[in-house]
C-alpha cells in the first residue's frame, strides 16, 4: 500500500502539480493543509485533505482518522496539537484514537519518529521548508506490519536521507 503525503504548499500550484503526477500510483494521497489553491485540484486528483491554519485553505475538516488494512491513520495540520513545541498533544490524541500512525505538518520539518509505538510523520513543506532541507514530501509504504517511509525533493523527485 503506497501514501503519498505532502503538506503547507501556501499557493505553490505548481509543487502540488508536481508531486501528485510523480506519485500518481499511489493508492492514497493525503494533504496535511496549509496548501491555499482551490480544493477541485485536490477533488480531481481524490486527495484525502484537512484544513491548516491558514485562512486561504480550502474548508476541509481539521482531522481525519483513516483506517488502512490493520493500521489506523490520524491526519492533521497539527496547529491544534501546538506540534511546533512538541508531540505531546499529538500523542495523547492518537492514543486516545487507538492510531498507529500520526500525519502532521505545521512545521515546514520533515520528521520521521516514532514515540510509544506510534509513527509520527511530518513530510515537511513542498514550498517553503524551514530547516537546511529542499522542500520535502514523502511516500509511505504499508506491508504487513512492516512501515516505511521516503522523504522526496518536491524540486527534483529524488530521494533524501537525513538524520534528525
Amino acid at each position: 500500500m503506497k501514501i503519498l503525503i505532502f503538506s503547507d504548499a501556501h499557493g505553490d500550484l505548481a509543487a502540488i502539480k508536481r508531486v501528485l503526477e510523480w506519485q500518481s500510483d499511489a493508492e492514497y494521497k493525503i494533504s496535511l493543509g496549509d496548501l491555499e489553491v482551490d480544493e477541485d485540484i485536490l477533488l480531481e486528483h481524490d486527495v484525502i485533505a484537512v484544513k491548516g491554519n491558514s485562512r486561504h485553505d480550502p474548508g476541509f475538516a481539521d482531522e481525519n482518522i483513516l483506517p488502512i488494512n490493520n493500521h489506523k491513520l490520524l491526519i492533521t495540520h497539527g496547529h491544534k496539537y501546538k506540534v511546533q513545541k512538541n508531540l505531546k498533544r499529538l500523542l495523547n490524541r492518537a492514543k486516545a484514537e487507538n492510531c498507529d500512525i500520526a500525519f502532521y505538518g505545521h512545521t515546514h520539518i520533515a520528521s520521521y519518529r516514532e514515540i510509544f509505538g506510534i509513527t509520527f510523520i511530518n513530510p515537511g513543506s513542498i514550498s517553503k521548508p524551514r530547516n537546511l532541507l529542499p522542500p520535502t514530501y514523502c511516500v509511505l509504504t504499508l506491508k504487513e506490519d512492516k512501515i516505511t517511509c521516503q522523504f522526496y525533493d518536491a524540486l527534483t523527485n529524488e530521494e533524501i536521507t537525513f538524520n534528525e
